[in-house]
């Protein structure tokens, strides 16, 4: 089982660390007039930034006490770009001409958004409190008993084609289908 705990770790950190990603990158070019497929350059109220002047707004929108100071910040001063209530904040400030298309993506039915940083916090920290919280999400995946989180991950439902962490990755596929 040792091999199957590192796989299920280093899957779910990787996950966790492509959705931080992309959402970061995914601001970036909203806030930089990238070119949509759709509805062509992406505007803004705040006009076409500079990726420091994206990277300046992103952190006044997540932090209101730092609003105006420009490159006076750290990269821990960015949002978690992997909290999903903090992604949403930052992008309807922003307010993209695509930004129904994120209203779509993240009305998408999955609780990877608020759960893959749980279990990725665990993985890459295995502490008590880590432990303690990412089991505390068996019930809501219906994982009898008193699983450990490499288990909860792995556990199939009888109604569902795949084990959960397999599910969340489709799921961030149909969420990044609508980016």
């Amino acid at each position: 089982m040792p091999e199957v705990e590192s796989i299920v770790s280093y899957v779910t950190i990787e996950a966790f660390s492509v959705w931080y990603g992309l959402n970061r990158s995914v601001f970036l070019a909203c806030a930089t007039g990238a070119k949509h497929p759709t509805v062509g350059r992406i505007a803004t109220p705040h006009g076409r930034l500079d990726a420091q002047g994206a990277l300046d707004r992103a952190v006044w929108f997540s932090n209101s006490s730092k609003t105006g100071q420009s490159k006076q910040w750290t990269y821990r001063d960015e949002p978690s770009w992997g909290d999903q209530a903090q992604v949403a904040r930052v992008f309807r400030k922003l307010a993209p001409s695509n930004h129904s298309d994120f209203l779509a993506a993240w009305g998408v039915q999955s609780r990877f958004m608020s759960d893959l940083p749980t279990f990725r916090n665990y993985y890459a920290h295995k502490s008590e409190s880590s432990a303690r919280k990412a089991k505390a999400l068996a019930a809501s995946y219906g994982v009898p008993g008193t699983p450990s989180p490499t288990e909860i991950l792995l556990f199939r439902r009888p109604s569902a084609s795949e084990p959960v962490l397999a599910a969340w990755l489709l799921d961030m596929q149909n969420v990044v289908s609508f980016y």
